[in-house]
């Protein structure tokens, strides 16, 4: 039986806190607000008379969250740097002024339901006030782990609404017309991009050795961000993605135009001394050039990928072929991502059916005497 007791406390707002009582090996009596509900107040009890009784009890720790948010960032030094930066940003800028000068035992879930109340009235998109309340979770939880609390306050408020955004993305005709209005050094890229739905990272860590020229295939096995190799973003997208002639056509003779200009190089897409590409420098200088030239709406680089999923959509193509094709986990995954443009192919279902079905009749001549009789 855990030792020490549950005490039941009713709040001014009508809500529920569960409070645990017992004392330290120094004899000092400890109070600790665990949460709403009992059960976990039980459990962390048990876990704490555990410790009490092994010698392992830590004593709760002072530690300020701008320190644990320091410690916990430091763990994600080896991840892709985009993704680095982010975590960094959503911390320096809005969970370290809220919560940086807080002890962590101090930090309850009143309080961190407090802050995302005025994150939600901010004009931050949801993905962004999502993403906020997911890195302060995992950063407490880091604090569950290492003894610093006995439970997470962030484990039961809830994570924003997040509606829908409208998707950008192309047609082929648009496409066709970007392509060509690119210079000669990035069409190649460009087009590929248009007519495979890769990621700018899979494109940008393309190889020599991942095309298959003879059966019009690409290999993804790598991509590239910041001047570094990493492995693609899930086991999924690890993939080999069938393209259409047009494709390789087009890499067989940005190899010629690349082996005059900058030699034999690894890489497929570089700048004309055969060096990695700078993305940024290609997003403004050539990829937005290239819209406005062209008079297209300005999109990002990553709508092209949608713009090729919504291409095979409005097809009639496979769903499971294009799962495969842009590397998705599940079938769920693109039905979640672009399941809405599912619908605007329905009216041309019926002409697809018939050509599948014929459009014989069946009934005989003698039944439909009979039926008029």
């Amino acid at each position: 039986m855990a030792r020490g007791s549950i005490i039941k406390t009713e709040n001014k707002n009508g809500s529920i806190t569960y409070y645990i009582k017992y004392r330290d090996p120094s004899g000092k009596q400890i109070k600790k607000a665990i949460g709403p509900r009992k059960r976990d107040a039980e459990h962390v009890l048990t876990e704490t008379a555990r410790k009490l009784h092994r010698g392992e009890y830590q004593k709760p720790s002072d530690v300020y969250f701008s320190e644990l948010s320091g410690k916990w960032l430091k763990l994600k030094k080896h991840i892709r740097p985009k993704t680095f930066n982010a975590y960094k940003n959503h911390i320096d800028l809005r969970l370290n002024p809220a919560f940086g000068n807080i002890k962590i035992r101090q930090i309850r879930q009143e309080i961190i339901e407090g802050f995302m109340s005025e994150l939600n009235s901010s004009s931050l998109s949801p993905s962004t006030r999502k993403r906020t309340l997911t890195i302060l979770k995992s950063i407490l939880r880091k604090a569950v782990e290492w003894g610093y609390l006995s439970r997470n306050p962030a484990e039961f408020v809830k994570s924003p609404k997040q509606t829908k955004v409208e998707m950008s993305f192309i047609g082929p005709k648009e496409m066709e017309k970007l392509i060509k209005i690119t210079d000669d050094w990035h069409r190649a890229l460009i087009l590929t991009a248009c007519y495979t739905g890769m990621r700018a990272g899979e494109l940008l860590g393309l190889k020599w050795e991942d095309i298959d020229f003879e059966e019009n295939k690409i290999s993804v096995k790598r991509t590239l961000q910041q001047k570094k190799f990493y492995e693609p973003k899930s086991p999924s997208s690890k993939r080999t993605i069938i393209v259409p002639p047009i494709v390789i056509e087009s890499l067989r003779q940005h190899k010629v135009l690349q082996s005059l200009l900058a030699g034999e190089c690894e890489l497929i897409f570089t700048n004309q001394k055969g060096r990695p590409i700078n993305y940024r420098n290609f997003l403004m200088r050539v990829f937005k050039k290239a819209l406005k030239e062209v008079g297209i709406k300005e999109i990002r680089f990553h709508d092209l990928r949608h713009s090729y999923a919504a291409a095979l959509i409005s097809s009639g193509e496979n769903i499971k072929f294009i799962q495969k094709q842009l590397g998705h986990s599940s079938i769920k995954q693109t039905l979640d991502v672009y399941g809405h443009l599912l619908g605007n192919i329905e009216k041309e279902a019926p002409e697809r059916l018939s050509k599948v079905f014929g459009t014989t009749t069946v009934l005989q001549d003698k039944t439909l005497k009979e039926i008029k009789a």
